[in-house]
């Protein structure tokens, strides 16, 4: 009885270890900001939500997010929310756009771009 009530706590506690990892927030590599729309969409079509999406200067001329590196904090979409990430210039005119919707900032990061100095929002809404 003893050995099977030691191999019940073990079993127990690296189970509940197990769970708690997959609890725990992801990061993706970084990638640039063309690709990351259609990974953020496989990632919601897996359960995930996006919780902060971080973006850096890529080096590009371009002025859009799309031309960024662009790198995603996620975990598991227990509350079942929809959400969107999205990057713009004006975060006001940002939160705007997506409250039209009936979304709302659930955070945001910001970068400026080298060479043209221009600072920019990376976001996530939620609803």
């Amino acid at each position: 009885m003893r050995v099977l009530c030691k191999f019940f706590i073990v079993a127990s506690v690296t189970a509940a270890f197990v769970t708690a990892q997959a609890a725990q927030a992801e990061v993706s590599e970084w990638m640039s900001g063309e690709v990351v729309f259609k990974y953020a969409r496989k990632l919601g079509a897996q359960g995930l939500i996006v919780t902060k999406m971080e973006c850096k200067d890529s080096g590009s001329r371009e002025l859009g997010v799309e031309s960024a590196l662009v790198r995603l904090h996620y975990s598991q979409n227990t509350k079942h929310l929809d959400w969107q990430i999205d990057g713009w210039n004006n975060l006001e005119e940002n939160k705007k756009y997506w409250a039209e919707k009936g979304y709302s900032l659930a955070s945001y990061t910001t970068f400026i771009r080298e060479k043209s100095r221009l600072k920019l929002f990376c976001t996530v809404y939620n609803r």
